[in-house]
């Protein structure tokens, strides 16, 4: 039995790995497909500094990308905060230093890296 986001992730990409995850309307991705991704975007935000515990600021749209971050984020054992990335960046650096932050995920980040 799972006990943790982490372990539902593995759980489910293990017993499931066909059926699908998300549609973000972009793009379509299967809970297998999205441990993989899980585990790349963890590798990177690993490199980018993150440990098991810290927190990080995910200013992501919701979607796929969002969905990559947030669950390598689980498998790191990190917190993931989201923020609403259209706020006015003055209201963004106010309320993301509220948490601080290990790092902040911005859109491109992951990809770029």
């Amino acid at each position: 039995m799972p006990e943790t986001l982490r372990d539902v992730l593995l759980h489910r990409a293990e017993a499931d790995p066909d059926r699908l995850a998300y549609d973000d309307e972009l793009r379509r991705i299967t809970f297998g497909e999205l441990a993989d991704a899980a585990a790349l975007r963890a590798a990177q935000l690993a490199e980018m500094g993150v440990r098991a515990g810290d927190r990080v600021a995910l200013v992501l749209p919701s979607g796929i990308p969002f969905a990559e971050a947030f669950w390598g984020l689980q498998l790191l054992g990190a917190t993931p905060c989201a923020f609403n990335p259209s706020v006015p960046a003055q209201t963004l650096v106010r309320r993301t230093a509220l948490i601080r932050p290990r790092l902040v995920v911005r859109e491109g980040d992951l990809e770029a890296a």
